[in-house]
């Protein structure tokens, strides 16, 4: 730590006398730039030294007894947590228990750094302070001065820390056991009166599908909707809200479903224990645009499907294939074909 510290002195007692030659030279700086380069240089050593803590607390961790006695080490993984001097990026053990089957970040649970913690618990605190008096977008580029955050994930995390608030008063420390999860992601696109499109990005979280008075609906439904300028933004709101809510080891499977879109596909990057699967809506359009020149195989695919007979649906798709007479056709149906075999042939 000395050394760093050490390192960092040099560094701005050299920034602070080339800023002294450029105001003796009337370069036209003034006091707050001064003040900005030294916010921007303390800013460098606070990431330095909360990364300088974690993994020094991490290696204190590995050589300790207790830690031998009880738990084995698995591998090393990078992380990035934003903190009010910004992005700190860090690697630390991650161990088995030598008794049952938990899996630990050590490092990370001494320092109450939460499984898929994305912020740091303060600044989150920061973040709704700041909203009181400022719009989300504006908090997101002033709150972090080496980095912005979009407003859509202030909005999130703000809307969160709300929940999580209002909930402990009720159920402190209540999370739901449950084996399957079901995420369906889909896109929008909407005009707006400047005359430019958007697409907001819609995500639901259930438990599944219930009948309730003749109709389907989804079971303790949670919708993250809007812009987001990063797929990950979305993926880690959605995966904060389901650590927050459930407890991960009782899921044995989360079911992504979606068109097929890269946007929807990253989510099984992020998403513990997912599998993408088959959205009735969208499997629904590309089973239509590949029998609309032989309606009578439709029930043929349809049978393949329901029964996840890959071999029928093989043989369906040859037979669309075969009596196709363009080539733009043949094309959309190899389309229809791959978006079914993508998704493993598995439906809601």
């Amino acid at each position: 730590m000395d050394t760093i510290i050490q390192q960092f002195g040099e560094k701005i007692k050299e920034n602070t006398e080339e800023f002294l030659i450029n105001v003796a030279i009337n370069n036209g700086e003034s006091i707050s730039d001064f003040i900005k380069l030294l916010r921007k240089d303390m800013d460098e050593l606070g990431r330095e030294l909360c990364k300088y803590l974690i993994e020094n607390l991490d290696e204190m961790i590995k050589e300790s007894p207790s830690r031998k006695e009880k738990w084995d080490i698995v591998r090393k993984e990078n992380r990035t947590l934003i903190t009010e001097f910004g992005e700190v990026k860090f690697k630390r053990r991650y161990y088995e228990s030598k008794f049952n089957d938990e899996y630990q970040h050590l490092a990370d649970r001494k320092l109450g750094i939460g499984k898929y913690q994305r912020v740091d618990r303060g600044l989150e605190a920061e973040m709704v302070d700041a909203a009181t008096n400022e719009s989300y977008a504006k908090v997101g580029k002033e709150i972090v001065n080496s980095l912005e955050l979009s407003d859509q994930t202030v909005m999130n995390k703000i809307r969160k820390l709300e929940k999580i608030e209002n909930d402990e008063l009720n159920n402190p420390n209540e999370k739901k056991e449950v084996e399957y999860l079901y995420v369906e992601a889909d896109e929008d696109h909407v005009s707006l009166q400047n005359g430019k499109n958007s697409v907001p990005r819609l995500v639901y979280v259930h438990e599944g599908i219930s009948k309730e008075e003749g109709r389907n609906k989804l079971k303790n439904s949670y919708c993250f909707s809007g812009i987001y300028s990063k797929s990950e933004e979305l993926w880690l709101e959605v995966l904060d809200y389901i650590d927050s809510n459930y407890e991960l080891d009782s899921i044995k499977q989360i079911y992504l479903a979606g068109d097929g879109a890269l946007w929807i596909k990253e989510g099984l990057k992020w998403l513990p224990k997912s599998k993408q699967i088959l959205d009735r809506y969208h499997l629904n359009k590309y089973v239509l645009k590949a029998t609309g020149h032989a309606k009578k195989l439709r029930f043929e695919l349809w049978e393949g499907i329901n029964n996840l007979d890959r071999a029928k649906i093989r043989e369906t798709f040859s037979e669309l294939i075969s009596k196709a007479e363009k080539e733009s056709k043949k094309t959309a149906i190899r389309r229809s074909r791959s978006y079914i075999y993508d998704s493993n042939t598995k439906s809601i």
